[in-house]
């Protein structure tokens, strides 16, 4: 789990967290295709445009680096619903003290499955 006290959220820490990602990535992919909403902030920058040029130029395998921005208010990620179940899951009563109370509520959220 990602706390603020471990590092802001600020495009060069996405950015990196994003080429950690890549740069773990099998040598058989040849394109990677990425979804994300319209944060300036944390994803649509030069920042991030600087990492994917670097991740083409670095890495042999990685021919194509897609990234799809999402319409906002008209569409929602994947994500988007276990956000809202933790949020739920906050707002019942359930005490935060510890940044460690973060990461046993959110491993408590899921409908079916625990989050891990």
């Amino acid at each position: 789990m990602w706390s603020e006290v471990d590092g802001g959220r600020g495009a060069n820490q996405i950015a990196s967290c994003l080429m950690k990602h890549l740069s773990n990535i099998s040598s058989s992919v040849k394109q990677v295709t990425l979804y994300s909403d319209t944060c300036g902030g944390q994803n649509k920058n030069s920042h991030m445009m600087a990492m994917y040029m670097s991740c083409i130029k670095n890495h042999e395998n990685i021919e194509i680096i897609d990234h799809t921005f999402l319409v906002a208010g008209h569409t929602h990620l994947e994500c988007d619903i276990d956000h809202a179940l933790i949020e739920k899951k906050k707002n019942s009563k359930t005490p935060i003290y510890h940044p460690h109370d973060w990461l046993q509520l959110v491993r408590q959220t899921g409908k079916k499955i625990h989050f891990k």
